[in-house]
């Protein structure tokens, strides 16, 4: 679910603002080129808002069961799905059928659009950005950042609930973001989980996860680059930029720097 990615990226350069760059408020100078309304909400924040507006909109009600495809299917290219309780989950993404000429409108798109399956990635992309949205909009709409720490907790238990719901190369309107190896993003969603709420549970799985303090080797094969198949560096990120309860005293070292 690529749109995590893309909107920890705006967080956290908002976030690097008030916190590194000590900016009373980031990006208010005009120099996010974002085409929004002047309506005295902080551009940045408004572009990242639309998105997680749409990620809290692909998680599964409470109660509701869904067809999923559990456990590792990747041998086999036609899945077997499971009617599963999907409460919480995330619906790992919305494409067309087939992909669509780019530049086109949308307004003037005329393929179908299909939600793909749930998917544990997806989930917990939502529980990290629903973490960060929370502490940033806390003084900003509380009732948005209560609504996105609520969906954040429970994405949290509904991953550890499902952990090996995978994403796979099942229609071709968009790219399958497909991922294996899901460790990753159940750290960065603890680390900001644990950020925001300073729970010890979530403080205990972060330095007991093979990812503590981990940052990009340079080899995307393994860990290198960011991207959505290598997420842990974010979790790590967050942890040096934004004071946390993790060690006051220490200063946080990437670990094998």
């Amino acid at each position: 679910m690529n749109s995590g990615i893309t909107t920890w990226t705006l967080l956290n350069l908002y976030e690097r603002g008030l916190w590194v760059d000590g900016a009373v408020l980031p990006f208010s100078d005009g120099s996010a080129k974002i085409p929004e309304p002047q309506d005295r909400v902080n551009a940045l924040l408004s572009e990242a808002r639309w998105n997680i507006e749409f990620m809290l909109a692909m998680q599964v009600p409470s109660g509701q069961r869904v067809y999923a495809p559990v456990g590792d299917q990747s041998a086999d290219k036609k899945l077997e799905l499971s009617e599963i309780d999907g409460s919480h989950l995330a619906f790992h993404k919305i494409a067309d059928e087939a992909w669509t000429g780019i530049p086109l409108p949308p307004h003037k798109d005329t393929q179908k659009r299909y939600v793909g399956q749930p998917s544990t990635a997806a989930t917990l992309n939502l529980a990290a950005i629903g973490a960060q949205c929370a502490r940033i909009w806390m003084d900003l709409d509380k009732n948005f950042a209560n609504r996105c720490l609520t969906a954040a907790e429970n994405a949290w238990q509904a991953a550890n609930q499902q952990p090996d719901i995978y994403a796979y190369d099942n229609f071709t309107g968009s790219g399958p973001y497909d991922d294996l190896s899901l460790s990753d993003e159940f750290y960065w969603a603890a680390a900001e989980l644990f950020i925001t709420t300073g729970n010890k549970n979530y403080q205990s799985y972060i330095q007991s996860s093979p990812h503590y303090l981990e940052t990009p080797k340079g080899n995307r094969d393994t860990e290198g680059d960011m991207f959505w198949q290598y997420t842990a560096a974010l979790g790590t990120i967050s942890l040096a930029v934004v004071p946390s309860t993790l060690d006051k005293d220490a200063t946080i070292e990437a670990r094998d720097a």
